[in-house]
């Protein structure tokens, strides 16, 4: 309809000046630039929000990591959550109430942005923009390469780790309600409040899920926040991971329970003994879980059936994957590389500092905080180049207009059309007479 409207003459009037046809397909050029890009992340290697994607599977497609040192990043406050790594950058949130881009393969601080609490949280980047939710309330949007403030929403508690697709943010908050806001302006769009604080939503097929402290699982719909249904577990609900149409999720003092995502049916339940409050990790249909304890657990997610449980010194956190390789952190300072058929140890390592928290894995890299102030890197980097290190402080600088690449696009692809257009109207304007003696129309009055 929209062509159809701009371009009535380009293919039925043999007449029309070759000046017009080209103004109209660069007016349709303008417009088709503007149309919103949806793309997730630059590589699959990348590892852009919490737990990998919007399922929260806690896998990538990256080559294993060793146990070999790369780097090693001092922040001024605990890092107690996975970070994203995407394009080469690592974006991570510290209890120092920073958020920091530090280079992916060697460790150099980027930028840092201050905000007014802590951010225990682990950061979204998807398309250019980095969210992340700080104790401060804020959900804050800031410029990937530069952390300058694009905006900031205010929710009514701790804000937690946001996800982001299709033009929406969705975070949880310790106030209790789960927000869907615009991506690019930060307005909300709507919230749907449950009785407890909310962990990181898993977005798949139009519907967030997410586990409440209140004991339950919510689906919602993407779009209008309208309640599908709700499941009530033996405890307070942790992170949710989508497998093959199942819903898994832990239960604090209760296990993990496996739910059918379409219904909220019960399809089995497994009890850890302990906590379970960490999120489930999945690949080929089998979901791997730390009991929040020693155990860890790798299960079939259809069924539930016990595959195998290895046991691991210490406190265990949220695992992740690589290959056929599970990941976890141990507060007894090691870090643990899991042979994903077997469950048998591989590697170890130790970093010298309690690391029960998840891990992220990128390029052949193992991303790991601490609460020890810092983020170790293990591993042999071969992810794309990173950018030259800024060393920049945004949030202490006189805050102005961040242009994404997209706006830049918009600015010079609308600049050049326009200048274009004003050339052609020009040579088509007729010429004002400069003399009496110009020929006007005469009319027959007989």
């Amino acid at each position: 309809m929209l062509i159809s409207l701009l371009t009535p003459n380009l293919a039925g009037n043999a007449t029309e000046k070759p000046q017009t046809r080209f103004a109209f397909a660069l007016i349709l050029l303008i417009l088709i630039s503007m149309l919103p890009l949806n793309v997730q992340a630059s590589s699959t290697e990348d590892w852009p929000m919490f737990h990998h994607d919007l399922t929260h599977s806690g896998y990538s497609d990256s080559t294993p990591p060793t146990n070999q040192l790369l780097w090693n990043f001092t922040a001024k406050g605990w890092i107690v959550i996975s970070p994203a790594v995407v394009d080469g950058v690592v974006y991570a949130g510290s209890t120092d109430d920073n958020i920091y881009a530090i280079n992916a393969a060697t460790g150099a601080k980027l930028w840092n942005f201050t905000t007014g609490g802590w951010v225990p949280t682990s950061p979204a980047c998807v398309n250019g923009v980095v969210y992340a939710g700080s104790f401060d309330y804020n959900v804050y949007a800031l410029n990937a390469s530069t952390g300058q403030k694009l905006w900031a929403f205010t929710t009514g508690y701790g804000a937690g780790s946001p996800v982001a697709v299709s033009g929406i943010v969705y975070v949880g908050s310790g106030d209790g309600n789960v927000y869907s806001l615009n991506a690019t302006t930060g307005r909300l769009l709507w919230s749907f409040a449950t009785g407890g604080g909310i962990a990181s939503p898993a977005v798949v097929a139009n519907v967030v899920y997410v586990g409440s402290y209140d004991d339950n699982i919510y689906a919602l719909n993407a779009q209008t926040g309208t309640k599908i249904w709700n499941y009530t577990l033996g405890g307070m609900a942790s992170y949710t991971t989508l497998v093959n149409g199942i819903l898994l999720a832990g239960s604090q003092n209760d296990g993990v329970y496996a739910l059918n995502a379409s219904t909220g049916i019960k399809i089995w339940s497994l009890s850890t003994g302990n906590s379970g409050l960490s999120a489930v990790a999945a690949n080929d249909g089998v979901a791997y879980i730390s009991s929040g304890e020693s155990e860890l657990y790798a299960l079939n997610a259809s069924t539930g059936g016990n595959i195998w449980t290895a046991s691991i010194p210490g406190q265990i956190g949220s695992p992740a994957l690589a290959d056929d390789t599970v990941y976890v952190c141990s507060s007894n300072r090691n870090v643990y590389a899991v042979n994903a058929t077997s469950g048998s140890v591989e590697w170890s390592y130790d970093n010298g500092c309690n690391v029960w928290t998840s891990a992220a894995v990128a390029y052949g890299v193992l991303y790991v905080g601490s609460d020890e102030n810092s983020i170790c890197a293990l591993g042999q980097y071969s992810g794309p180049t990173p950018p030259a290190s800024t060393v920049v402080n945004p949030s202490t600088q006189t805050p102005n207009f961040a242009w994404s690449n997209q706006t830049v696009r918009f600015v010079l692809i609308g600049s050049i059309g326009c200048g274009i257009l004003l050339i052609i109207s020009g040579k088509r304007r007729p010429r004002t007479p400069t003399n009496n003696h110009s020929k006007i129309p005469q009319t027959n009055s007989s």
